[in-house]
């Protein structure tokens, strides 16, 4: 849950989650919110337990979305999600970072960036997604994402062409890279670093849409407990192997599999009195 408050020109956001942090990719949102028994499921659920974690890739394929229908539809899952999300920090570069830091960061995958541009719309209050999606539709933020998004996907793409050209013609390289254990306070940079090793290896075009299919993978794996993404990336994130400490993979096609899982873990939370975990932004 995200509260906001102002002070004069100071914007000061308050985050709750309650345990188990979720995070459907764009595709699984749209099945969701498009099938009436699988919404109300889910929805039950966020009444007691749960946090859908929400970010920046989840606005750049919401953009995309084609047909008015499928919009609406999403809007009005939204809608009745109420405020059970939180924002993630999707740049993984970023997360690694804040892990890495000798000061500590209580919340590295916390995206303060992307409460900071809808900061200008936002008064005091809880604030839903259904105000972010509305807001997504404004010239300020639509701004935002042009000027400098293209230049972060830019960025990842060279990345990944660089470590692919290394993986093909340095065999020292293929020896040492990709090569780093879990770290449970660092599981960004492990799930970067094996994820990294995937895309070497695949060698499939790196496009644009994978590039935001890529964050959709990196940070959520490291920092939700369960993860709906499509079939493509899925796969690629299941041959990374079962590791304690990172989240469950679920393809779109196995919504209701998911759906089971949330169900049972939300029903063992229940009733053993957890507190929600704080997280807090100026």
């Amino acid at each position: 849950m995200i509260r906001v408050s102002r002070k004069h020109d100071v914007v000061d956001f308050e985050g709750f989650t309650r345990p188990p942090s979720i995070y459907l990719d764009h595709c699984a949102i749209r099945e969701i919110s498009r099938n009436e028994s699988r919404k109300r499921r889910l929805l039950s659920v966020f009444e007691n337990s749960g946090t859908l974690l929400y970010s920046w890739a989840h606005v750049l394929d919401l953009l995309k979305t084609q047909g008015q229908e499928a919009a609406d539809l999403m809007q009005e899952f939204f809608l009745e999600l109420g405020p059970n999300w939180f924002p993630l920090e999707i740049n993984p570069i970023r997360v690694i970072k804040r892990e890495d830091s000798p000061s500590g960061n209580s919340s590295p995958c916390f995206g303060p960036g992307f409460l900071e541009a809808y900061a200008p719309h936002i008064y005091d209050g809880p604030l839903t997604l259904s105000k972010v999606v509305e807001l997504t539709r404004t010239e300020e933020v639509r701004s935002r994402l042009d000027s400098c998004l293209p230049a972060v996907i830019q960025e990842f793409k060279s990345m990944v062409a660089d470590n692919r050209s290394r993986w093909e013609s340095d065999r020292q390289f293929r020896k040492q890279a990709f090569k780093s254990t879990f770290d449970n306070a660092r599981p960004t940079a492990f799930v970067w670093d094996k994820m990294m090793l995937q895309v070497c290896k695949e060698n499939f075009p790196m496009t644009d849409n994978h590039v935001v299919d890529f964050f959709h993978t990196i940070v959520p794996r490291a920092c939700a407990s369960l993860i709906v993404l499509d079939k493509h990336w899925a796969d690629l994130a299941r041959k990374m192997g079962k590791q304690d400490g990172l989240g469950k993979m679920y393809r779109v096609g196995d919504i209701d599999n998911f759906l089971s899982d949330f169900e049972e873990i939300c029903g063992r939370l229940a009733n053993t009195g957890l507190t929600d975990a704080v997280q807090r932004g100026e």
